[in-house]
């Protein structure tokens, strides 16, 4: 049994801050109890009006405790939907520890992680997925998936499975109709128009269980692999995009053997680049191992940076293996052909020999003399916004949403297979309703303790 379901009638109070010295504590009060509270601990005496902010003082045993702001939201117009007090007092936490002793003194509970935002569900202010949304946006590790959690704290994708709902509820009453009024000839669509709403349905659920895989990648990050033969400047330029020395560099082929990873952002992208064995033929065993890993991970990396020495040859048969769609070819070492004639016919022998590749995705670069990384920088930034492209008010970041949505396209794939047999509307209805379910229980129009519990667990106390 979630461990606050059958205490929203208490008043509750908590730093909604994070502990510790600063500027500014914010400590909310949540309950009925909220105002009578405020009028004890303070100097107000009149009454306040909601969403107005008032100077006063923090008294106890007749002293002040501190100076502060207090906040009033009436009941219905907070973030819980309870009567909410703010208190904004001086960060330090000898402060604002006796300003929640003080309120627990006078009828308040100390807050569970989350009962916030269980408060705000409980009271219908936000479904149980914008619930999930504020901790997703609270442990969000880039701007992408903050901004993805931000827009679903805002009803976006909320409002996407409302649709279906709707449009599910709409077949399944005509559905109704027709079993409920059949002796009485009842005109009610066919079920070819039917079917057609409920494939509209089956497609807005498939492109959102689709979205997952980039969903759930957002906080590990674009995954970028280094790879081109040996000695062509990989594990210098690993260095200089990471503004690191985390790979050693030499003149003897074969330095690099496994995977070298370092970790910095390109725009608002989280990006992990891998530095990877050169490529050649070896019997050096360790060596031949992380060769074969190098060739493995462009399968599963986000991005291909394959690096090549403009001085040299360029082996055509390792090129032709990698995925062109996300590789963008460095040519680097062009500090070594001192001409713009030499660079162009450069980049024309490279196309004469690697075909359909974007001429944008042909960079020229020296990491010895640093000529050419602004360009590349902004080439992989727009080729990893490329490749996450999409409605980000659609991704899919939970696993519980993944789930629940998967089990309601079977059963609407289930519901068009029994309309194609021209089954009665009774059974149809039925998978319809199965199907409605899963989409109830991800907003929390269905829910049980156990999924309440896990969800709110995660919260951390003020939230």
């Amino acid at each position: 049994m979630i461990r606050y379901l059958d205490l929203v009638s208490d008043t509750v109070c908590a730093p909604i801050t994070a502990p510790g010295r600063a500027g500014v504590t914010v400590t909310r009060v949540s309950g009925n109890l909220a105002l009578p509270i405020i009028h004890k601990i303070t100097d107000i005496k009149k009454p306040l009006q909601s969403h107005r902010v008032y100077l006063t003082k923090i008294i106890r045993n007749g002293k002040p405790v501190d100076e502060v702001l207090v906040t009033y939201f009436k009941q219905g117009s907070s973030f819980t939907g309870d009567e909410v007090i703010e208190i904004s007092s001086h960060g330090n936490p000898l402060v604002s520890n006796q300003i929640v002793n003080l309120l627990l003194e006078n009828g308040c509970r100390s807050a569970e992680p989350g009962e916030f935002s269980f408060r705000a569900f409980y009271n219908g202010k936000i479904d149980l997925l914008q619930a999930e949304s504020i901790n997703s946006l609270i442990h969000s590790k880039n701007t992408l998936k903050a901004n993805v959690s931000l827009d679903q704290l805002g009803g976006a994708l909320s409002k996407s499975l409302q649709h279906v709902e709707q449009s599910l509820l709409s077949v399944m009453a005509e559905l109704e109709a027709s079993i409920d009024f059949s002796e009485e000839d009842l005109v009610t669509n066919e079920y070819s128009t039917l079917s057609e709403k409920i494939r509209q349905s089956l497609e807005a659920i498939h492109s959102l269980i689709g979205s997952y895989d980039v969903g759930r990648n957002l906080d590990r990050g674009s995954q970028v692999l280094l790879i081109g033969p040996t000695n062509v400047g990989k594990s210098s330029l690993f260095n200089m995009l990471c503004n690191d020395n985390l790979a050693i560099v030499t003149d003897i082929p074969g330095t690099t053997r496994d995977l070298l990873r370092g970790q910095v952002f390109v725009g608002p992208y989280n990006v992990e680049f891998l530095d990877s064995a050169g490529v050649r033929f070896s019997n050096d065993q360790v060596e031949s191992i992380g060769i074969k890993l190098s060739l493995e991970r462009t399968k599963v990396a986000d991005a291909i940076l394959c690096v090549l020495d403009s001085s040299s040859e360029f082996d055509e048969d390792f090129i032709k293996d990698l995925p062109i769609d996300k590789t963008i070819f460095v040519l680097n070492k062009i500090d070594l052909l001192d001409t713009n004639e030499k660079q162009g016919q450069l980049v024309d022998r490279f196309h004469s020999k690697v075909r359909h590749v974007r001429p944008d995705n042909v960079v020229m670069l020296s990491v010895l003399k640093k000529r050419g990384s602004d360009t590349l920088t902004r080439r992989l930034e727009a080729t990893l916004a490329e490749r996450s492209s999409g409605d980000e008010n659609s991704y899919i970041l939970q696993a519980r949403h993944f789930s629940h949505l998967n089990q309601c396209r079977t059963h609407l794939i289930a519901a068009l297979g029994q309309m194609d047999q021209n089954e009665s509307a009774d059974i149809i209805s039925q998978e319809l309703f199965l199907g409605l379910s899963e989409v109830h229980r991800i907003l929390g129009k269905e829910y049980d303790d156990e999924v309440l519990d896990r969800i709110f667990s995660q919260f951390c106390i003020g939230k």
